[in-house]
């Protein structure tokens, strides 16, 4: 069984497949979407070289059948079916509870059959499916063991284990994604070092500065563009880009991601916590 509801730009939601006013008989465009690879033949080289590649949008189309009204129950819908128009798709299977972001690219109505349909064509730039549930883990405290999909028997499962000081582990189930890393300065805080604690690694995001006790610093690298803020107690924000030299944006590998940071004069000085949602190919 799913669940799929639309919003608009407004915040105003309607369940699509409700069985009263609307059924759902069909959806495509759930599946992962398709990509761009880019590749070019090398001298002396068998096959092709694998240059890169590239997410291409999501088209999603959903056929919907109108009950009950027909013609109040269509007109009512092009409150979130207008063409050009943002939508929401809100999408709920036994599994996951996702959303994805998109433009009504096309509506097609079938006016004087017996069993009228709208079929809603929707065009995603940004393809990814996002989970409405994020996440949050204390980098200094907490290694996640929640693994998803999962199951819980009488015994019950662990969600969190201490491990050593100031390492971390996250576990991300979905595609890579961005984070936020949420710095509270409890005392005085200099040479503020976040590092991937994988071994062999040497990715380090630090702050050349003195961050003052009651500042919280975040470090957003899943937004466009990334930005790296302190926020003061006097409600003003302060740029600290110009402290960093040559930063790893961090993002977060599908799987187990590992994280650790130090500081002057201690680390008991800094908080730190990443903050992430889930992104799906596919639901």
């Amino acid at each position: 069984m799913f669940s799929l509801q639309l919003e608009n730009e407004n915040g105003n939601v309607v369940n699509i497949n409700d069985n009263e006013t609307y059924v759902v008989l069909n959806v495509s465009g759930l599946n992962p979407p398709s990509a761009s690879i880019y590749t070019s033949k090398s001298l002396n080289k068998k096959g092709l070289k694998y240059n890169g590649s590239s997410l291409n949008e999501r088209n999603i189309v959903i056929d919907i059948k109108l009950l009950g009204d027909v013609e109040r129950s269509r007109n009512a819908l092009y409150e979130w079916i207008d063409t050009e128009q943002y939508v929401k798709i809100y999408y709920k299977n036994g599994v996951k509870n996702a959303y994805c972001e998109g433009y009504v690219e096309d509506v097609t109505i079938d006016y004087f059959s017996q069993s009228e349909i709208v079929s809603v064509a929707i065009i995603c730039p940004n393809p990814y499916w996002k989970d409405l549930q994020g996440i949050a883990a204390d980098l200094s405290l907490l290694l996640s063991q929640f693994v998803f999909p999962f199951s819980i028997g009488s015994e019950g499962v662990p969600f969190s284990t201490i491990r050593d000081k100031n390492v971390s582990s996250v576990y991300n189930q979905g595609a890579e994604t961005g984070a936020r890393f949420t710095i509270t300065c409890n005392g005085e805080v200099k040479a503020l070092k976040i590092y991937n604690a994988q071994e062999g690694s040497k990715e380090a995001f630090q702050i050349n500065a003195t961050l003052p006790a009651g500042w919280i610093v975040v470090i957003d690298t899943e937004s466009n563009p990334k930005t790296c803020k302190a926020f003061k107690p006097d409600g003003t924000t302060e740029n600290l880009l110009k402290y960093v030299v040559d930063p790893t944006w961090f993002t977060l590998k599908k799987g187990e991601n590992v994280f650790g940071y130090s500081c002057e004069p201690d680390s008991l000085n800094a908080q730190v916590t990443i903050a992430f949602t889930h992104k799906y190919l596919g639901v």
